[in-house]
């Protein structure tokens, strides 16, 4: 009778543990990562001493084609309408990298901003991507644009003059790239079966940015929004 007393237990709380983390998984964060850090210790040099280095933002995604993968990213730079945080300090143009557009310029106060989705215009054999506001990222060689998200910014510092010192928050959302890619361009097939070049819209791999944290820390060259 006890044997068997215990085994239900044990069932019980088996049971009650699983469900617990399959509500978590589906629900997914809606903000930034609690595990997230922007100070870490790195073991540098030599000598192996630790050393306390900040990042510029730290970001968590996942997608169609990329694996669940965190990056850290070192170097940033806030100009004109757009924040840029890229993962090297001496390549800052190679990716990973992560771009933050906002609309009409940088927000001069703290705020939720809805992204808007990405226009797309076919203009002499090229592809113009309009976006408005939402995150830009590169991810091996490839580029994703905004479908929906959110930036919330929990920081603005201004100078005494109120042009744009920095910012800080995080953002989550889904990106997409234009094609597939899997898919090659052929004489046979120029673009992915069900493209409408007289309406073109992203038809590619998806990317899920479940959190990522940013804060600028070079000098800014922003522009506050009027």
């Amino acid at each position: 009778m006890t044997t068997k007393k215990y085994s239900n237990l044990y069932l019980i709380v088996a049971l009650t543990g699983l469900l617990l983390f399959t509500g978590g998984c589906a629900t997914g964060p809606n903000g930034p990562d609690p595990g997230q850090e922007l100070d870490v210790k790195y073991t540098v040099g030599s000598l192996g001493i630790p050393e306390l280095l900040d990042k510029s933002a730290d970001a968590i995604w996942s997608g169609d084609v990329i694996r669940m993968t965190n990056v850290a990213f070192m170097a940033d730079s806030l100009v004109n309408n757009e924040a840029r945080f890229d993962e090297s300090v001496i390549s800052p143009y190679d990716d990973p990298d992560v771009i933050i557009r906002f609309k009409d310029g940088i927000p001069t106060k703290p705020g939720t901003y809805q992204w808007e989705a990405t226009t797309i215009n076919y203009v002499n054999a090229f592809f113009n991507m309009g976006v408005t506001q939402g995150a830009i990222i590169r991810q091996n060689g490839q580029q994703y644009f905004p479908v929906e998200g959110t930036t919330v910014l929990t920081e603005v510092r201004l100078n005494d003059d109120g042009t744009i010192q920095g910012i800080s928050g995080y953002c989550t959302g889904k990106v997409r790239t234009l094609w597939p890619m899997a898919f090659k361009p052929s004489v046979s097939e120029p673009v992915p079966s069900g493209f409408d070049l007289n309406n073109p819209t992203l038809a590619g791999d998806y990317l899920t940015i479940h959190s990522c944290i940013f804060n600028s820390r070079v000098i800014s060259r922003g522009t506050p929004r009027k």
